[in-house]
C-alpha cells in the first residue's frame, strides 16, 4: 500500500496539479471562445443533406421559376379609411427602402386602388384578410435572407405598430431568424445555468470545493475540445448541435460520479492511501465507462446515416461529444483525486443509508412486477404520439410571434407548398380551353380545409384579363412573361415557364388547425391535381420539408434503437456469456423508451426533430448505468455464475453513484426548461422522464430478470447478506 504524502508536499502537490488543471482549462475555454462560431446555423433549406431528394425538387423548382422568398406582414386597423389607406403607404415606402428588399406588394404597390383590390381575383387572394380585418404586405427578400435584414424588418414594423393599428410579421425567413435567435439565447444562458446548477449539485454530493473545481475544469475542458473539433470538421452550430454544451457536462459528469465513488469506497472501506485510492478507482470504473462510450457512439452514430440534416450534424458533433466526455475525465480527473483526501462517514450517514438502502432495495416482488406493468400499459401512449407537430409549436403559447403566426395562418397560411404541374395530353398553357381547366383547378384546392390560399396562373391569368388588352392568348402571354404590364405581369413570371408547358401552383397552407399528417394532406391535394387532368411532377417548399421530416425522425429513431439494442445484446453476452443476462439487460433498457414516448404520447406532446434524440440519450444514460451495475456483479462473483448474491452484492456497491448520477443528468436537462424555445424544452422534459426510471430500470428489474427471482415469492431475501455469506 502506498503511503500517504506528506501535509507539506500534499498542499505543493495539490498547488500544482491544481493550477495546470486551471490553466489547461482557461486555455482551451480562451480559445475556444476566440475561435469558434456559436452563432447557430438555420435556413429553409437545412433540415436536408444535399443530395436528399426533397431538395434537389426544390432546387429545380427554384431555378424554373426564380421565385424569391417572401416575409409577411399583417396590418390589422380600420380597413377601409383613408386614414389607413395613407399609414400602409407610408410602411410600404419604408419597408422597399431596406437594403435588400427586392419588392413590396400592398394596397398600395399593386391593385389600383382598395376596390380594386376587392374585386381582383389576384389581390383578394394575396392581400386581403379572409376576416376583412387586415392586409397584407408581400416583402420579397433574398431565400438566403442575412439576420441584419430580419431586424430591420422589424424595426420598421414596430415604428408603425399601435395608435389603432397592428403588424404582425411571418413567412419562412421571419420564422428560421426567431428559431436563430432562440437558440443563440439558449447556448448562452444553458451554459451558465448549467455551471451553476452542476457546481451547486456536486458540491451538495461531495461536499468539497478542491473536487467541485476540478470536477468543473474537466466539465468546460471537455466541452472545449467538443467545439473545437466539430468547429475544424466545418459542422456548424444548428438547431440540434447547440445542445452539446449541456449533453457534454452532462456525460462528463456521469463518468465522475461513478469514478468518485468507487475512490470514496476503497478509501473509507479498504484504507486505501489517496494516490494508490485514486488510481484503483481508475480501473475499476474505466471498463464499464469504456463500454458506456462505445454504445453511446453507436446511439449517436446511427443519426449519421439519416437523411436528415440536423439529426446527422447531431450524430457527428455527438460523436465528437461522447469521446471528449470519456478521454478528459480520465486524463484529468485522477490528478485531482490523487490530492484529494476522502470525507469519513459518519455513523449517522451510515444509518441513513442503509435506511434508504433497505427501501430501495428490498421492494417487494408485487412491486416490480406493478412497475413493469406500469410501464408496458403507459408504452400504449405511443400509439397517440404527435410524430407531425405543427410549424407553430416551434413557439410558445401565447407569446407575440405565436399569435403573429397564428392569426395570418388563419387567414392566409403560413407553410409554402408549391406543386408544379404540367398536362397530362402534353399540351401547352396557352389555349381557352387551358384556362378553364386551370382555372377549376386552384377553386377545387381552396375547398380543402388545410388549404389557406393558392396563388397559381390561371389568378394571375383572370387579373390580366381585367386589363383591356384584347384576348385571353395575349393576356396569358403578358402575364407570364412581360414584365411592362404591372404588378400582375410583374408576379405572373414566378408561375408558368418560358415554354408555356409547366404551371406552379404556390399553396399557403394551414398550421394550427391542420387535419391529419402532411403527406396524408399533399397526397390529397396530388390526387386533386390529377383528377382535373394535370400532373403533379415537382413538389417543393417548407410544408413538405417538414412532413418528409417527420417521416425521417420516426424511421431514424425505430432504426437507431433497434442497433443500439442489438449490438448492445452482442456486448453483454461477450462480457458474461449468458444469454439469459443479456436479455435482461435490453429488456430493462427498452422500458426506458416505452415509458419515456408512451408518456409524451399519452400527453399529446408534439414530438419533432428536436425531441426525436431524446429517446437515444436516454437509452444511453440507462445503459451506462446497468454496465456498471453489472461489472460490479462480476467483480463480485469472479469466475463464477451470476446469482442473487452477487447481484446484490452489486446493487449495495453501485446504488448511490446510479442514483446520484441519474439525479446529475436529470438536473442537466432540466436546465433546458430555462429555454424561450418550446422544442428545447419538450427534448430536456423526456429526457428526464426517461432516466428518471433508469434506478428502477436497474436496481430492480435487471437483478430479478437476470436470476429469475421476479417470480419467487421472496425476492428480499439475503438482501443484506452478511461478507461470508457473499
Amino acid at each position: 500500500m502506498s503511503q500517504p504524502l506528506r501535509p507539506a508536499r500534499a498542499r505543493r502537490t495539490a498547488l500544482i496539479v491544481a493550477g495546470a488543471l486551471g490553466l489547461v482549462s482557461l486555455g482551451l475555454v480562451s480559445l475556444c471562445l476566440r475561435t469558434v462560431n456559436f452563432s447557430p446555423h438555420v435556413g429553409p433549406q437545412f433540415f436536408f443533406s444535399s443530395e436528399d431528394p426533397a431538395l434537389q425538387v426544390q432546387l429545380r423548382i427554384a431555378e424554373q421559376f426564380q421565385e424569391p422568398t417572401q416575409v409577411i406582414l399583417s396590418a390589422e386597423g380600420p380597413f377601409t379609411s383613408p386614414r389607413y389607406v395613407d399609414w400602409v403607404a407610408a410602411l410600404t415606402a419604408e419597408l422597399a427602402e431596406v437594403p435588400g428588399v427586392m419588392r413590396v406588394l400592398s394596397l398600395t404597390r399593386g391593385p389600383r386602388g382598395l376596390d380594386d383590390a376587392f374585386e381582383s381575383p389576384l389581390w383578394q387572394r394575396v392581400l386581403i384578410s379572409k376576416d376583412r380585418r387586415a392586409s397584407h404586405l408581400i416583402v420579397f427578400v433574398p431565400e438566403l435572407s442575412p439576420p441584419e435584414l430580419i431586424r430591420r424588418l422589424e424595426e420598421v414594423a414596430a415604428r408603425y405598430h399601435g395608435e389603432g393599428f397592428r403588424l404582425s410579421l411571418s413567412g419562412v425567413p421571419y420564422i428560421v431568424e426567431m428559431m436563430r435567435r432562440h437558440l443563440a439565447r439558449d447556448l448562452r444562458v444553458f451554459t451558465v445555468a448549467t455551471i451553476v446548477v452542476f457546481g451547486l449539485l456536486v458540491l451538495a454530493i461531495v461536499r468539497s470545493w478542491a473536487l467541485v473545481l476540478g470536477m468543473l475544469a474537466v466539465c468546460a475542458s471537455a466541452g472545449s475540445v467538443t467545439f473545437l473539433l466539430i468547429d475544424a470538421l466545418q459542422i456548424r452550430v444548428g438547431i440540434l448541435t447547440a445542445n452539446l454544451a449541456t449533453i457534454v457536462f452532462t456525460m462528463v459528469l456521469s463518468h465522475i460520479v461513478f469514478m468518485t465513488f468507487n475512490w470514496r469506497r476503497l478509501s473509507q472501506r479498504h484504507g486505501h492511501a489517496p494516490a494508490a485510492a485514486a488510481w484503483a478507482a481508475v480501473r475499476t470504473t474505466i471498463g464499464p465507462s469504456c463500454w458506456s462510450m462505445f454504445t453511446t457512439l453507436l446511439g449517436f452514430g446511427s443519426l449519421l446515416f439519416v437523411q436528415a440534416e440536423p439529426l446527422r450534424r447531431l450524430g457527428f458533433g455527438g460523436t465528437v461529444a461522447t469521446v471528449s466526455a470519456f478521454l478528459m475525465p480520465y486524463g484529468m480527473f485522477p490528478w485531482v483525486l490523487l490530492v484529494s483526501r476522502a470525507a469519513p462517514a459518519s455513523a449517522r450517514g451510515q444509518g441513513r443509508q442503509r435506511c434508504w438502502t433497505q427501501r430501495l432495495l428490498s421492494p417487494r416482488p408485487m412491486a416490480v412486477r406493478a412497475f413493469l406493468a406500469g410501464c408496458l400499459i403507459v408504452s400504449a401512449g405511443i400509439g397517440w404520439l404527435r410524430k407531425d407537430p405543427s410549424l407553430l409549436s416551434y413557439f410558445a403559447n401565447g407569446s407575440a410571434i405565436r399569435e403573429g403566426l397564428e392569426y395570418i395562418d388563419t387567414n392566409l397560411g403560413s407553410s409554402p407548398l408549391s406543386i408544379v404541374v404540367r398536362d397530362l395530353r402534353g399540351g401547352a398553357f396557352t389555349s381557352t380551353q387551358q384556362y378553364q381547366r386551370l382555372w377549376e383547378l386552384p377553386q377545387a384546392l381552396e375547398q380543402d380545409p388545410d388549404v389557406g390560399s393558392v396563388v397559381s396562373l390561371p389568378v394571375i391569368m383572370a387579373e390580366a384579363r381585367r386589363v383591356p388588352l384584347g384576348g385571353v392568348v395575349v393576356a396569358v402571354g403578358l402575364a407570364a412573361r412581360d414584365h411592362g404590364g404591372g404588378r400582375a405581369y410583374e408576379v405572373g413570371k414566378f408561375f408558368i415557364t418560358a415554354d408555356r408547358m409547366s404551371g406552379r401552383f404556390l399553396l399557403l397552407m394551414r398550421e394550427r388547425e391542420r387535419r391529419g399528417v402532411r403527406m396524408a394532406t399533399v397526397d390529397r391535394l396530388t390526387g386533386i391535381v390529377r383528377a382535373h387532368g394535370f400532373e403533379p411532377y415537382l413538389i417543393g417548399g417548407m410544408y413538405i420539408f417538414q412532413g418528409k421530416l417527420s417521416q425521417l425522425v420516426v424511421s431514424s429513431l425505430l432504426s437507431g434503437l433497434a442497433l443500439l439494442c442489438v449490438v448492445f445484446l452482442g456486448i453483454v453476452y461477450g462480457l458474461v456469456r449468458s444469454w439469459r443476462v443479456a436479455l435482461a439487460v435490453i429488456g430493462s433498457v427498452a422500458l426506458i423508451p416505452l415509458w419515456m414516448l408512451g408518456v409524451i404520447g399519452l400527453l399529446r406532446v408534439p414530438f419533432d426533430v428536436i425531441c426525436a434524440p431524446s429517446a437515444n440519450l436516454a437509452v444511453g444514460m440507462g445503459i451506462d448505468a446497468m454496465l456498471h451495475l453489472l461489472a460490479a456483479a462480476r467483480r463480485a462473483a469472479p469466475g463464477r455464475r451470476l446469482g442473487w448474491p452477487a447481484w446484490i452484492r452489486a446493487r449495495r456497491e453501485q446504488w448511490r453513484p446510479i442514483l446520484l448520477a441519474t439525479v446529475v443528468v436529470c438536473a442537466g436537462f432540466a436546465v433546458f426548461g430555462l429555454s424561450a424555445f418550446p422544442s428545447t424544452q419538450r427534448f430536456g422534459l423526456m429526457i428526464v422522464l426517461g432516466t428518471a426510471i433508469v434506478p428502477l430500470a436497474a436496481l430492480w428489474v435487471l437483478p430479478a430478470w437476470a436470476t429469475g427471482a421476479l417470480w419467487r415469492r421472496n425476492m428480499v431475501s439475503d438482501t443484506f447478506p452478511s461478507r461470508k455469506g457473499v
